[in-house]
């Protein structure tokens, strides 16, 4: 599941990108507050 950081919106792939920083940081601004990023999910009902 990617993560978007909450100041630049830069898009991290996966964990293992976070691994790749100390302290869980954005790799492009420093900051420290990610967003999941999801797909939009449709949900049906049926009538």
């Amino acid at each position: 599941m990617p993560y978007r950081c909450g100041r630049c919106s830069y898009i991290i792939g996966s964990m293992k990108d976070f691994e790749a920083v100390p302290g869980m940081r954005c790799p492009m601004c420093g900051y420290r507050v990610f967003y999941k990023v999801r797909s939009p999910i449709v949900k049906r009902i049926k009538l």
